[in-house]
């Protein structure tokens, strides 16, 4: 979880931009710069977190589409698939706050 949390420190440094952009282009097939600019927002945007708490709605979501084949899976609930403990423990000790100083 550690490893994750420097990785998106790095991802969200605003140092490194140049750098990702390239390997955006690079690893994606991107065109034109603003292919990769694109790119590089949308995944500061929506993927990459600072501190990556479930997201309930999401993971409700991908529950009901497994339900779809394993129809069990629809009386899941949040609680039962999302753990929190760890990034609440790394929260707390500032260890993801310490990432960004």
């Amino acid at each position: 979880m550690k490893a994750l949390l420097e990785g998106n420190a790095y991802v969200l440094n605003p140092a490194n931009r140049s750098s990702l952009l390239e390997l955006l282009r690079s690893r994606l097939g991107l065109k034109t710069t603003e292919e990769a600019n694109a790119a590089y927002e949308d995944l500061i945007k929506y993927y990459v977190l600072k501190k990556p708490y479930p997201y309930r709605e999401g993971l409700l979501s991908i529950t009901a589409e497994i339900a779809k084949i394993v129809p069990k899976a629809a009386s899941l609930k949040f609680e039962d698939t999302a753990a929190s403990s760890i990034i609440e423990k790394l929260d707390k000790s500032g260890f993801i706050d310490s990432l960004y100083k």
